[in-house]
C-alpha cells in the first residue's frame, strides 16, 4: 500500500516520462546494402501515415525483396491512471517498424507515444532506421 502511494506521488510530481525508443539489428550483413522496400502496415490509416513519412524521409518504396512492416498498438492507460505505474507503462501506445527479408527479421525499431501515432513519429523512426542500416 505504501509502495503504491509512493509510486502515484512520484508520478504526479514528475509527470510522464519522455518517449522511449527500442531498436535492434538482427542481420548486420545487410547494413549498407538496402535501397528499395515494399511497405505494409496493420491498417489503412497507418499505411497512409507510413507512406507519407517514407516520402518525407526519402525512403524508396517499390518492388523489393525487403519489406518494411509498420504496426501500432494503443493502450487505455494514461499518465494519471494509478494503474499505469503497476504496469510500468506511462504511454498510450507504441509504433513498431520491422525490416524483413522474406520471413527473417533484419531490424526493428519501436517507440512509445502519447495521444496518437502521427506521421512525425514514424518519420523519426525511419530516419533512425536509415542511419542504423546505412540506407541512402
Amino acid at each position: 500500500m505504501l509502495k503504491n502511494i509512493f509510486l502515484i506521488s512520484l508520478l504526479l510530481l514528475l509527470g510522464c516520462s519522455n518517449d522511449k525508443t527500442f531498436k535492434g539489428i538482427f542481420n548486420k550483413k545487410d547494413i549498407g546494402k538496402l535501397h528499395t522496400f515494399e511497405l505494409i502496415a496493420t491498417d489503412t490509416k497507418l499505411l497512409k501515415l507510413s507512406k507519407d513519412a517514407a516520402k518525407e524521409a526519402n525512403i524508396r518504396i517499390g518492388k523489393s525483396p525487403y519489406t518494411i512492416v509498420v504496426e501500432s498498438s494503443k493502450y487505455p492507460q494514461h499518465c494519471n491512471n494509478p494503474l499505469t505505474p503497476a504496469y510500468e507503462a506511462s504511454y498510450d501506445g507504441y509504433v513498431k517498424i520491422t525490416l524483413k527479408k522474406a520471413f527473417s527479421k533484419i531490424y526493428f525499431i519501436q517507440r512509445d507515444f502519447h495521444d496518437d501515432v502521427d506521421e512525425g513519429t514514424i518519420e523519426d523512426l525511419f530516419e533512425i532506421m536509415k542511419k542504423d542500416m546505412k540506407i541512402n
